[in-house]
């Protein structure tokens, strides 16, 4: 007995779809649609903080490999918005590249290295696009070089202990 389309996952959906178009080529013109239909499905919107162009923008991902080529290496939760459940993803590795490019978020502490990647979180773990606006980000993040990292961290004893 076969399962219907709803029972299935995704990805068993995905897989019949493409089996089905290289065996039958164009003839199946709607099942093409259908394959483009559930792919985009799969993608969200996520906000990418550019430390080095210093410019935010929003991105399309679609799972870790995107979300590691935004940041440019592994990634690791940097910082969580709160109330929201949005997190910002960093290079779990960006302060052992010895990065020139820094930033923040107005009223944190926490510096972070390189590039980030925002995005939400679902009641389950799962990322999902995130509530916080690209409007914010823009106005909350603040840039910084080497030079002002360093003073930074000479003013407030940040690694003098």
């Amino acid at each position: 007995m076969k399962k219907k389309n709803k029972e299935r996952s995704l990805e068993e959906r995905i897989q019949i779809l493409e089996k089905s178009i290289l065996k039958h080529g164009d003839a199946h013109r709607s099942k093409i649609e259908e394959l483009d239909k559930l792919m985009k499905e799969t993608q969200m919107k996520a906000i990418k903080i550019d430390a080095v162009n210093r410019k935010i923008e929003e991105i399309d991902i679609d799972g870790l490999p995107d979300m590691q080529a935004a940041v440019g290496g592994l990634i690791e939760i940097g910082h969580h918005f709160r109330p929201s459940a949005d997190i910002i993803y960093v290079d779990e590795e960006g302060l052992l590249k010895e990065p020139d490019n820094f930033f923040a978020i107005e009223h944190e502490t926490q510096l972070l290295a390189g590039n980030g990647l925002i995005v939400g979180t679902g009641h389950q773990g799962e990322e999902k696009e995130p509530e916080i606006t690209i409007e914010y980000v823009q106005k909350h993040v603040l840039w910084m070089d080497a030079m002002t990292v360093a003073l930074y961290m000479a003013m407030t004893n940040i690694g003098n202990s």
